[in-house]
């Protein structure tokens, strides 16, 4: 495999797998980052290497039971400041997957109890509801490949192309959904940031209900019993719903419905919501501020992370927006740090 290359124009990498060690990965650009500090201050070394750290523990309870082709992908491997999580998948037999033993032996190793692939909150258990994830953070369940972001992500099929495909080791499998995510809840979802996203989003929905019925009816004429065929959709079902929730999400941004956040969080994801409320291209916003296109397309591929409050009150007048805050004083309350909770600072780049 390649090794792995620095960040396009648009802020990913050129498709491809790139073979890493996890401590590789900690001391490459996705962690440490794409230059010098002073050409990135917001990025965010040290949370990228905790979530290498978590990832972990996911790649040691995998080993555990026998699964070693682990990808990741994702918002992780862009060039965003600070990405909520790390995407992946792996491969697994069918069967295994099917019957839930796959399942079964991961939580025999977990001591959270936490794995899952249940979309509907009757699949999930009192360990599993309460969970955040066997490595301690949330991941999202599009089974990827490098730089295809969401594009024809889903469990048993091969992003560069529409067939039902397995791998040596037999059907890829997304990581699990760790815990729903309100539709409202605009600090932890993908965004989808334009007109173009939008109408290629749903046309993705639409082929993975197709993909839904091919995938059904491949697996029932190999023998696999209802309830498997439900189990092996479980995943398709995850990133499907998860699609669903962002177009959902940009038709109500369109339509100016907004949610209520709390002390910022989120105010990136406003911000952009409120330029596609405003029917503004990021060409149109970057004239008004004075600035490349090009910055605000980073800008909102990081959902402003980072940002100055007297940054942000240029967006907002650009856009001509007033925004409003209100301010709520509560009892104070005790404030202590647990050991648990410290993390080891990233690495420095080597020379």
């Amino acid at each position: 495999m390649p090794a792995l290359l620095g960040f396009t124009r648009d802020g990913v990498h050129p498709h491809g797998d790139y073979a890493m060690t996890l401590d590789e990965l900690q001391d490459s650009i996705l962690v440490l980052g794409p230059g010098l500090p002073r050409d990135h201050p917001s990025w965010d070394a040290a949370w990228r290497y905790a979530l290498v750290d978590n990832l972990r523990v996911m790649v040691d309870q995998l080993r555990q039971v026998g699964i070693d082709e682990i990808f990741i992908d994702g918002s992780f491997v862009e060039d965003k400041d600070h990405p909520n999580d790390i995407d992946g998948y792996f491969a697994c037999d069918p069967l295994r997957f099917a019957t839930g033993q796959l399942e079964h032996d991961l939580n025999r190793v977990d001591p959270a109890k936490s794995w899952t692939w249940a979309t509907r909150p009757e699949g999930r258990t009192a360990a599993t509801r309460s969970a955040s994830c066997p490595c301690g953070m949330r991941t999202a369940s599009s089974s990827i490949r490098t730089t295809q972001g969401f594009s024809q992500a889903s469990m048993c099929t091969d992003t560069r192309s529409s067939s039902p495909r397995g791998s040596a080791s037999g059907v890829r499998t997304a990581f699990p959904r760790a815990s729903s995510r309100s539709s409202v809840d605009q600090g932890a979802r993908a965004m989808i940031r334009s007109e173009s996203e939008y109408q290629q989003a749903v046309a993705r929905l639409e082929a993975e209900r197709k993909r839904f019925a091919e995938h059904a009816k491949s697996w029932k004429k190999q023998g696999f019993t209802a309830a498997q065929v439900a189990k092996l959709r479980e995943p398709l079902e995850s990133f499907h719903l998860q699609l669903a929730e962002e177009v959902e999400s940009y038709e109500r941004l369109k339509r100016g419905q907004f949610g209520e956040f709390e002390n910022l969080q989120g105010l990136g994801q406003v911000l952009i919501g409120l330029r596609i409320a405003r029917g503004m291209t990021q060409r149109e916003l970057a004239r008004r501020l004075d600035v490349d296109e090009t910055a605000v397309s980073r800008d909102e591929r990081n959902e402003y992370h980072g940002i100055t409050v007297d940054r942000a009150r240029k967006v907002l007048d650009a856009l001509g927006v007033r925004l409003v805050t209100r301010v709520e004083v509560e009892p104070l309350r005790a404030v202590g740090v647990s050991a648990a909770s410290a993390r080891r600072a990233p690495r420095k780049k080597p020379g």
